[in-house]
């Protein structure tokens, strides 16, 4: 699990170790941490580090110290404001130069990589000349470059295309991720992205941010497990409500999910046939949309996949009932705004989620994090924004999910992981729990079947690679 700091929150956790009398220690961390792992990386490297002001400079000023310690061969170039104490420590051991495109092109021949600390989270466009000119070089080089806690030239809190920024090999992101560093395009200037300590304990981090990633070690713990004496009645049970005429595959892929989540027992409704539904769920047959609010749901509901223009309609009859209940696809529209309640998770893709929003795709996608917020805010219950990666939001913190692949961007999957969640809803998790253990489970059976199938994997690839999916988290693999 990792923190996701926005830059003011960046701002207050300085601050306070300011404050404390610990930032300078803080700082050197930073630096031991950064110079440690570019030794793993290149071990007999001679290393030419990019020293801009500010902490980011401060950082990048450190490692060299600490590079040189190590064995490597450094080569400093620093702009004339870098930060002052570093650059005293610096200067004991070694020459300063000053930073310039020539002074670059200079260096770059007696170099084997380039560790750069220009500018930090605190940058905001426009891009000044002095840096342009020496981002392009940098670029130019042919040299890895490896990035101090974000790529220069690149916001931190947002997910853009920058007008300029280094194209790291590498991004050392210091005591957690970015925003920057999770979402397209502004990820794609990362490179290979590994988060570092700067010796501050988790506890006093924890204060500053609400946002973690969601990984493995944290679904473990809230998997559902099941006694001895378990029966189909007690395993949990599923509805799901969708379909129409052309539009029934939905259905059947949300039954499947829900049955290979381990649900006891499936059943669906439609008011068309649902072909391909699987032997093991049960139909019952409805003539209009209109007698959905009669029929004697238990357990959890999932609905609106492929049901129409009237699943806003079904949406709030069922909500009315405070049963656990999925909302997906038609299900989502502006009309249930506040409608949701404890028991509730939308899943929204970013469509829909800008349809919700009353917004663009992409003004909704600058954000992503803000947004799923935003959803939950105004909606209610617990939102899944789905994406590369999916957010989870509810009322109190965010989680940005760690698993799945660009081969899961097809038909269904949306369908899918409706069911997997009302299946966990189902058997007993909460509607926060089952959501964050619906999208890692998901992802990760994605994971397992892209190994099989790369971009050619299908949602139904997905229910079927569950069960393995579920075994490797709990064993930790």
């Amino acid at each position: 699990m990792h923190f996701v700091f926005t830059s003011a929150q960046i701002r207050a956790l300085d601050q306070s170790l300011l404050d404390h009398g610990l930032l300078e220690v803080t700082v050197e961390n930073a630096g031991r941490s950064v110079a440690e792992r570019l030794h793993l990386h290149a071990p007999e490297a001679r290393v030419l580090v990019v020293a801009g002001k500010g902490f980011n400079g401060a950082d990048a000023l450190v490692a060299a110290r600490h590079l040189l310690a190590l064995g490597h061969r450094v080569r400093v170039l620093a702009h004339p404001e870098a930060h002052a104490a570093s650059v005293q420590k610096w200067q004991v051991f070694g020459a300063l130069e000053p930073l310039n495109a020539d002074a670059l092109h200079g260096a770059f021949p007696a170099s084997d990589v380039v560790l750069e600390g220009l500018l930090g989270t605190g940058f905001r466009p426009p891009l000044k000349p002095e840096f342009q000119e020496v981002i392009a070089a940098l670029n130019a080089s042919g040299l890895p470059i490896f990035s101090i806690d974000l790529p220069s030239g690149i916001e931190a809190d947002v997910a853009v295309q920058p007008e300029q920024a280094i194209q790291a090999t590498v991004t050392l992101a210091l005591a957690g991720l970015k925003p920057c560093h999770l979402f397209d395009p502004a990820r794609k200037w990362s490179g290979r992205t590994e988060v570092l300590s700067i010796g501050v304990p988790e506890s006093h981090m924890e204060q500053f941010t609400t946002v973690q990633t969601l990984e493995s070690r944290n679904v473990r713990l809230w998997l559902p497990d099941r006694d001895q004496s378990a029966h189909k009645g007690s395993a949990g049970e599923v509805w799901v409500l969708g379909g129409r005429k052309g539009m029934t595959g939905c259905v059947a892929l949300s039954a499947l999910a829900a049955l290979r989540t381990g649900s006891g027992l499936v059943r669906f409704s439609s008011t068309v046939p649902v072909e391909h539904a699987p032997m093991e769920s049960i139909g019952h047959e409805i003539q209009s949309w209109q007698e959905a609010k009669h029929l004697p749901f238990k357990g959890a509901v999932a609905l609106g996949m492929g049901l129409g223009e009237e699943a806003p309609q079904v949406a709030l009859d069922v909500l009315e009932k405070h049963l656990p209940v999925v909302l997906d696809a038609d299900a989502l529209q502006v009309v249930l705004k506040s409608k949701g309640h404890n028991k509730t998770v939308f899943t929204p893709h970013p469509g829909e989620a800008a349809r919700m929003l009353e917004t663009t795709i992409p003004e909704l996608l600058k954000d992503p994090i803000q947004s799923a917020r935003a959803l939950q805010a105004q909606y209610g219950g617990v939102v899944v924004l789905k994406g590369g990666p999916t957010v989870v939001a509810n009322a109190e913190q965010v989680w940005i999910n760690t698993s799945g692949n660009p081969g899961m961007a097809s038909a269904g999957m949306g369908d899918t992981l409706a069911g997997i969640i009302a299946s966990l809803m189902g058997q007993g998790l909460s509607a926060t729990h089952a959501a964050l253990c619906g999208v890692y489970l998901h992802g990760r059976a994605g994971d397992l079947c892209f190994k099989l199938h790369q971009y050619g994997l299908q949602a139904s690839d997905v229910s079927q690679h569950l069960g393995q999916a579920w075994q490797t988290i709990l064993s930790g693999d």
